[in-house]
Parts: structure tokens; sequence; C-alpha cells
């Protein structure tokens, strides 16, 4: 039994060092938010912009950061992953990303395999108002 419980604690050490300085950081920033009574430190719009700019690092064009809501009592913002065509707005959900509402950091994020492939369904469920908003702004 002991043999077991050194093993776990092995375990959690051994993913703890996989975790990204981002990751780490997110989790730090939850940590010092829990204890310190000035609360939530990231707007909306800040989680956002994060999710924003890890889109345009990972994925192609198209992905935006759609509604950011606050989870987990405050401390974390879910932040919903939208697939985006011009004159047309978001499409489709894909995903979601969870930002610490103390540091910024990411949590975590739907694989983006994952948001490519849920984007490709909602681009051929769409997509014959895809190309009639693409052609109404003249694009041969």
């Amino acid at each position: 039994m002991r043999g077991e419980a050194v093993n776990v604690v092995d375990q959690a050490h051994a993913e703890l060092d996989q975790l990204s300085s981002e990751r780490l950081d997110a989790v730090r920033g939850l940590l010092e938010g829990w204890r310190s009574p000035g609360g939530v430190t990231v707007s909306a719009v800040m989680a956002q912009t994060v999710v924003n700019d890890w889109l345009l690092a990972v994925l192609p064009d198209r992905f935006v950061a759609a509604e950011a809501k606050l989870i987990a009592g405050g401390d974390i913002w879910c932040v919903s992953v939208g697939l985006a065509y011009p004159r047309m707005g978001i499409v489709g959900i894909v995903g979601e990303i969870l930002v610490s509402a103390f540091s910024g950091g990411i949590i975590s994020a739907s694989r983006p395999e994952q948001m490519k492939e849920v984007g490709m369904q909602c681009y051929a469920e769409r997509e014959s108002a895809i190309q009639a908003a693409f052609l109404s702004t003249g694009n041969p």
C-alpha cells in the first residue's frame, strides 16, 4: 500500500514537471488570488485578448475568442472559441479556453486539432450561407 502512495506522488511530480511555465504561472496566479482579498484582476476583455493572442499563434485565421464567463466561484474565465467569417460573425463555437482571473495565464484549452475538426463541420453545415456572404462583397 505504501508503495502505491509513493508511485502516485512520483506520478504527480512527473506531471508537474511536464507543465509549461505558462501553465505553472496560471496555477500560481490562481493560488495567489485565492489568498488575496482583492478578487478578480483580469477583466473579460483581457481574458479574450489572451485567448486571441494564443489562437493567432496556434490556429489559422477565422478562430476568435467569443463569450467569456466567470466560473469556479469567479476564479477562472471560460472563454468560448468561435469560428467567424466576415459579414457573418461567429458561425459556431468550436472549443473553449480557461484563463486565470488572477494571473491571466491559460490554464487549459481545447485541443487545436479538435477545434479545427469542429470548425470544418461548422463550415460544412453553413457553407452556402458563408459563400453567399462572401460573394455579396463583390468578390468572385
